[in-house]
């Protein structure tokens, strides 16, 4: 019996090492390329994919035209289906998800057991954690000597199209490329930097250009990159539970440090748990500033990076294999209830797509235009938007309604206002609307968060209130109408003063409407936790004559730009009495600016200016 066993283990080892190997690349593939893609929604995150698309089809370009987290080859990461922009980025997918699942088997194929957990969890892992991890796969390669160039000229095609997908995925190529530079000087192998960066560039130029960009233009799309970024960390963070906090930085101690005992050479491990800092810390920003469902891009990066260890660890094996398992099960929910598990759902979805996808091919893509025009007009029927002449623009966010509605879009560079999250953002929207004003606005007053409602593109409102006229409400959307000039309205700055924190302002009662630029900046301690990882939020409390009071999340940064102060408007409704009768609305007689948490962020005195604009 026992010489049996001892025959067939040896067997039964190979055999599950294969069906390993072929599950890595198959489930790789079937993660990142879209064979069944998202389709268009009224909601946020879905408007602002499909506004992304509409630019790529309408050949507006990024860093001027459009600027967002997102590049030209956004769906990549979102999946979402454009007829126009679907083969391009179907092809891109293709070519990603070939290189992913050839470094993933190489960096995987010794340890079954890192494949196996990889082909198992991968499914339910987002594609921002999978590209945000993937340097770690080649990086080993390289400072363990392995210098195989085919593995640097895919890597090099990989770096090259991802950084045109999202800026924090150029963000992080950036940092790797600078270690491979220090890499490559210490060891004084000089000409290997010169590879990387030609063939680099060269990718990105042509996958730029293919996708219908000016050339030129990707230095502007870099620039647009630093200018969203910047700011990001205030305006939308979102606080979350400190125990998933707590997990997760307990359990990048623990990689790095069972990490740390793998390299031999000094210089190898220096730079290769610099680049893994560097990614656990892209990682951490992008699931704890905003810690919503953005946390299990967090948790994701993290399985995938302890199954990239476990191909490699002598000691705590099993350990990290019970923290693979944790991290798994923080994730997704209970792994034991089969019936409620968002794991068996995710796997359903990968494996579904590819049946989906070629019932689409067979139909000669008419299925997927099908559901396309189906659920356009789902998102038109949600708020009939009339058909108008000339160009038009959408303010707030719901930009799938417009796009639906099929009319021309024309749009500001940040095209949802709640992103105008700084000074600098602000102002590109204002000039665009002062120099290239569409014909058409549909506005509806909201937010996000519970910001001051009229912070949202707030630079812009005195152009909104004098160079357009309202027309018709649809639904909750106001038409705005172009007059024949449009200009910003003259201005003075009637009150300029000085408070501190939670000090009641009085407001002067004014005839006119107030706009105020509320200046607040932060200390030391405060700058760095933006860096690091968000800063206090600040409230602002605007109080009412009948002693009633609201309060609101302020952002600091776009309070640098005017805002209209008093009378508070909350919704369409008094947007639309700014035109006929704007003191029917509520006029704020206080304010009170408040910090949340420790009060360290902040500093104690705030700068007031109080402003009228002249309409008439």
């Amino acid at each position: 019996m026992n010489s049996i066993w001892g025959q067939a283990l040896p067997i039964l080892s190979l055999a599950t090492n294969i069906v390993a190997r072929i599950y890595t690349v198959l489930m790789t593939i079937l993660v990142i390329v879209p064979f069944y893609p998202n389709f268009p929604k009224p909601e946020l995150d879905p408007s602002w994919s499909l506004g992304l698309n509409e630019a790529v089809s309408k050949s507006l370009q990024f860093g001027s035209d459009i600027i967002f987290t997102y590049g030209p080859y956004s769906s990549v990461a979102t999946k979402y289906y454009h007829p126009d922009t679907y083969p391009l980025i179907f092809f891109t997918s293709v070519l990603l998800a070939a290189i992913y699942s050839y470094f993933a088997y190489h960096s995987l194929k010794e340890s079954t057991v890192a494949m196996v957990l990889y082909a198992i969890l991968v499914p339910t892992i987002s594609t921002d954690a999978l590209f945000l991890c993937f340097p770690l796969l080649y990086i080993k390669h390289i400072v363990n000597g392995n210098e195989d160039a085919l593995k640097k000229y895919i890597f090099c095609i990989f770096s090259g199209v991802i950084i045109l997908v999202k800026g924090s995925y150029f963000i992080i190529i950036v940092i790797v490329y600078l270690f491979i530079i220090l890499f490559f000087t210490y060891n004084k192998k000089l000409r290997f930097i010169f590879d990387y960066v030609i063939i680099t560039i060269t990718v990105s130029l042509f996958f730029w250009v293919f996708s219908g960009q000016h050339l030129y233009h990707i230095i502007y799309y870099i620039y647009g990159i630093y200018i969203i970024t910047d700011g990001y960390s205030d305006a939308m963070s979102y606080q979350g539970s400190r125990y998933y906090l707590l997990l997760y930085l307990t359990s990048t101690a623990f990689i790095l440090y069972i990490t740390n005992s793998f390299f031999r050479y000094k210089s190898n491990k220096i730079i290769f748990l610099a680049i893994c800092v560097s990614i656990l810390f892209l990682l951490f920003k992008a699931g704890f500033v905003r810690q919503d469902d953005h946390v299990t891009i967090a948790f994701g990066g993290l399985i995938l990076l302890s199954i990239y260890s476990v191909s490699y660890i002598k000691k705590y094996f099993y350990l990290h294999v019970f923290l693979i398992l944790i991290l798994s099960h923080t994730m997704l929910g209970n792994l034991f209830i089969l019936s409620h598990n968002e794991y068996y759902k995710n796997i359903n979805t990968v494996l579904t797509s590819i049946q989906l996808a070629y019932s689409n091919y067979l139909s000669g893509n008419k299925e997927y235009e099908s559901i396309n025009l189906h659920n356009l007009e789902i998102v038109r029927t949600s708020t009939r938007l009339p058909k108008v002449y000339g160009s038009s623009d959408l303010y707030n966010h719901d930009l799938a309604l417009l796009i639906a509605s099929e009319n021309d879009w024309h749009p500001r560079p940040v095209f949802q206002s709640y992103s105008a999250y700084t000074k600098r953002l602000s102002q590109l929207n204002l000039n665009h609307l002062i120099t290239r004003p569409p014909d058409n606005i549909f506005i509806r007053v909201e937010t996000i968060d519970n910001r001051f409602p009229t912070l949202d593109d707030g630079a812009s409102w005195p152009v909104l209130l004098s160079s357009y006229k309202p027309d018709s409400m649809y639904g909750s959307y106001l038409h705005l109408l172009k007059k024949p000039m449009v200009s910003l309205p003259k201005h003075n700055v009637f009150s300029h003063t000085s408070h501190t924190l939670n000090e009641l302002v009085p407001i002067p009662s004014s005839p006119e409407t107030i706009f105020s630029r509320i200046i607040i900046k932060k200390t030391f301690i405060g700058s760095f936790k933006n860096l690091a990882y968000k800063p206090e939020i600040l409230f602002l409390t605007v109080y009412f004559d009948d002693g009633s009071n609201k309060r609101f999340r302020f952002i600091a940064s776009m309070g640098e730009s005017p805002f209209l102060l008093s009378p508070l408007v909350e919704d369409s409704d008094d947007f639309q009495n700014m035109f006929t009768d704007p003191l029917r609305n509520k006029q704020v007689k206080f304010i009170k600016m408040q910090n949340n948490g420790l009060r360290t962020d902040w500093q104690t005195e705030y700068e007031l200016q109080l402003i009228q604009y002249h309409f008439n």
